[in-house]
């Protein structure tokens, strides 16, 4: 990779391919509040075999998700193996980022993610954590947005993920890398866009699937917390559900989130030309 463009080159290591190593592993970079749960679901109901936490994260014998900070790329490499070896078809990384670089050269890797509109993630992240009482106190915009214990309440979150800078500040080789890191996907949709599942299920050679299965606005989230009587006290507060942003918010947030701009109105580009040739979208 150059260090002064953030240029990324991978290809796929066919050579190391047998004929015996005809399985191939779905390698999902879950971007939180990007249609996460929908895309896992959607994999369970197409008979994918997925790890024992049942989400497709990988879990350590504590019960903790893997952390990939600590796997070299041959470390990377000998967990797919294990994974493959153990008829593991669907894989889910969310909280901690693998070496995507060592993902997308692997040969039965099939590297993929969901991107949606930055500034509707993050609406939808408050409102899902607010639903579910995540903060203590009253929490507000202005609190939520200083809350920032996981990299998906920073800003320009995509390209923290892709860049695996995930806290502090972002450079920006860190935003380049990140941009060209997103064209090696093997694919990549658009939440919103009807188009782009179409694409994907076809990619994926999954029967067509839709679910809602994680809504923020999905107002059985509160008859559930009634039956927990425990949280009878919160009975007002997932009533009331979210207050409403800042009238600024869109013009305050895409001036903080352009490199996640970036590479989302390249998502939708990528989706545009597919359609026009009629092909799947592909890195």
């Amino acid at each position: 990779m150059s260090e002064t463009t953030g240029q990324v080159h991978i290809e796929k290591d066919w050579v190391k391919m047998s004929v015996e190593d005809a399985k191939s592993l779905f390698w999902f970079v879950h971007m939180h509040k990007a249609g996460g749960t929908t895309i896992v679901k959607c994999a369970e109901k197409n008979h994918e075999i997925l790890t024992d936490s049942g989400n497709g994260n990988i879990l350590e014998e504590d019960g903790t998700e893997i952390d990939y900070r600590a796997l070299d790329g041959d470390g990377l490499r000998s967990l797919v193996s294990r994974l493959l070896n153990g008829g593991v078809t669907f894989v889910a990384s969310e909280f901690s980022v693998p070496n995507l670089e060592v993902l997308l050269a692997h040969p039965q890797v099939k590297v993929f993610t969901f991107l949606r509109e930055p500034g509707a993630r993050f609406l939808s992240n408050f409102r899902y954590d607010y639903q579910h009482q995540f903060f203590r106190g009253d929490c507000d915009w202005t609190t939520f947005f200083r809350h920032k214990e996981q990299s998906f309440y920073y800003e320009n979150y995509y390209t923290r993920i892709l860049s695996r800078v995930l806290t502090g500040n972002l450079r920006q080789k860190d935003c380049e890398r990140a941009y060209e890191m997103i064209k090696s996907f093997d694919f990549v949709g658009v939440l919103e866009d009807e188009r782009s599942w179409s694409c994907f299920f076809e990619w994926a050679g999954w029967e067509p699937v839709r679910l809602n299965a994680n809504s923020s606005s999905d107002r059985r989230a509160f008859f559930r917390y009634l039956k927990r009587p425990k949280k009878w006290g919160a009975a007002y507060r997932m009533a009331r559900f979210s207050p409403p942003p800042p009238e600024d918010f869109n013009k305050v947030w895409n001036l903080l989130n352009e490199s996640d701009m970036r590479i989302y109105r390249w998502a939708q580009e990528e989706l545009r030309s597919a359609e026009s040739r009629q092909a799947p979208i592909e890195g």
